[in-house]
């Protein structure tokens, strides 16, 4: 990921913040969890659950603030800003359509 705000799951460009871009990061892939985690430290900068679920895509392009339990260290302001708006939303889907959200 260096010099890019892209890392890429199954084919899908997710957009990150600005204050990840210009490193090189460690992808894991478990059947539950997406992380990027500092090759160096091993600490976790950011995750997300699986399967991935997104409010915000634009062709390839998935809005890493619209996936569903997202979690980034050192988030920025405006990033944060963001997040929150989709938290909200799918908080407001479960409500509307427990069926849909609930596990079994």
């Amino acid at each position: 990921m260096k010099e890019q705000r892209k890392v890429f799951y199954k084919g899908e460009h997710i957009s990150v913040p600005a204050s990840l871009a210009g490193r090189q990061y460690c992808r894991t892939v478990t059947d539950g969890e997406f992380l990027l985690s500092n090759p160096d430290t091993g600490e976790v900068v950011m995750s997300f659950p699986l399967p991935m679920t997104a409010m915000y895509w634009s062709g390839k392009d998935i809005a890493s603030y619209s996936i569903r339990g997202i979690q980034i260290q050192n988030p920025t302001v405006h990033w944060e800003l963001k997040v929150e708006r989709y938290r909200k939303e799918y908080g407001l889907r479960e409500t509307q359509m427990p069926e849909v959200f609930t596990e079994e």
